[in-house]
């Protein structure tokens, strides 16, 4: 239900103009954008466990605020916590921490197979540990599931997507999300 949510608040947001800022930006733009986010970003941030406050400067140099209108694109249980958008997708992908530990981009545009297959590669380049899951598809046809549990916690890196006229979507855009979530480890 969240995800549709989501469309819709992204087909709101377009309309209203908010993503009118990085018109300029290709879908292979956008999917290198969502490797960064979900990969230097937000895996770094639940891997450290520090989050996006603690990340590298040179990371955080990355982001800038989103405006109040990209609220509507996340689902944030947190409604008061910042959300952000990296600098090469401005107005195309937002990036939250809903919760403690939990990191989430969310974006439309990329080739949904193509550009998480790029993140699966960059992630394990990161963390070798990260091994795949077996995952069932839901609302989101294209699924995929990484984890760990090496170290003091483990980390799971979950990716969802729909191309362009999947069972139950209206939107005519591809969408894609990344899901990092920090859990206790095993000690």
């Amino acid at each position: 239900m969240h995800r549709r949510l989501i469309v819709t608040g992204l087909a709101l947001a377009l309309v209203g103009g908010v993503a009118t800022k990085a018109i300029a930006a290709t879908s292979v733009d956008v999917g290198a954008a969502f490797v960064e986010a979900a990969v230097d970003v937000c895996l770094e941030a639940s891997l450290s466990g520090g989050g996006i406050a603690n990340l590298p400067p040179a990371v955080r140099a990355r982001l800038t605020v989103a405006s109040p209108e990209m609220r509507g694109l996340v689902r944030s249980p947190n409604p008061n916590g910042e959300i952000w958008e990296i600098a090469s997708a401005l107005g195309y992908m937002v990036i939250t921490e809903p919760s403690p530990g939990e990191c989430e981009v969310f974006t439309y545009g990329a080739p949904v197979e193509r550009t998480f297959k790029t993140t699966i590669a960059a992630a394990r380049k990161k963390v070798p540990a990260l091994n795949p899951v077996p995952v069932t598809p839901g609302y989101d046809p294209i699924v995929y599931r990484l984890e760990t549990q090496e170290g003091p916690a483990g980390v799971t890196l979950d990716l969802h997507g729909a191309e362009p006229g999947a069972p139950g979507h209206m939107f005519r855009f591809p969408t894609l999300t990344a899901r990092t979530t920090r859990k206790p480890g095993i000690q």
